[in-house]
């Protein structure tokens, strides 16, 4: 090669190669399975080496090619002006948004209560109301929320951290557990509890019965 830091770090008797980069090192790992002599040669020596990118084109006039983007992903997940919209369009999240920009009062209805207590971390961004950095999501979305956080059958652990690393909405959690509850691949995949086998506790004796029998033993003992 015409890289002479790398065949010196390659090499078999090298003292650089624990100092190399993290990805030097994966290198060196993979090629250790291997039979192999890095020899140095300066690059013009080695006319085969990069040749697409040094290899010469007779045409100097750029050509124009097609670009093909396929996104499935994004058509699926949501937008910040479909939150903004549903909002909006919520009666509670719409005073929720109120509140957020222009106060909070001392009191406020029982369906506010559980966004009321965190009125300290609420934010609003263009009409979105976020928790932290986590996005409050309105009812109207929460199922299609659900269904992108349930596509590979996390389970209710990994799908509540996924969750609770991008959203937010009161009783999320409780959500999460009745959607895979009633899911029947995951119930179909997940582990059986071991069944522990019953162990009968023994009857209590009370201290007249433990005395009359060290008699009947004493008694026998006589006879």
């Amino acid at each position: 090669m015409d890289n002479k830091p790398i065949a010196a770090i390659f090499a078999a008797k090298s003292e650089a190669r624990p100092l190399a980069a993290p990805r030097l090192q994966r290198w060196s790992l993979l090629l250790s399975a291997h039979r192999y002599k890095i020899l140095y040669k300066r690059s013009e020596l080695v006319p085969h080496a990069d040749f697409l990118s040094r290899c010469p084109c007779p045409d100097k006039t750029p050509v124009e090619a097609e670009v093909y983007n396929v996104s499935y992903v994004d058509s699926e997940l949501l937008s910040a002006q479909d939150v903004a919209t549903e909002t909006l369009a919520d009666p509670v999240l719409r005073k929720v948004l109120a509140y957020v920009n222009d106060g909070w009062p001392d009191k406020v209805e029982e369906n506010l209560q559980a966004y009321a207590r965190k009125f300290l971390q609420l934010t609003a961004e263009g009409n979105c109301i976020l928790w932290n950095s986590r996005v409050v999501v309105p009812p109207s979305l929460r199922p299609r929320v659900l269904s992108l956080l349930h596509g590979t059958h996390p389970g209710v652990s990994r799908m509540k951290t996924l969750a609770r690393s991008y959203v937010w909405w009161p009783g999320m959690d409780q959500c999460v557990e009745e959607l895979v509850k009633n899911c029947g691949v995951c119930q179909a995949l997940q582990s059986a509890t071991p069944q522990a086998g019953l162990v009968p506790w023994s009857w209590p004796m009370h201290h007249w019965q433990q005395v009359y029998m060290d008699f009947a033993v004493f008694e026998g003992r006589i006879c």
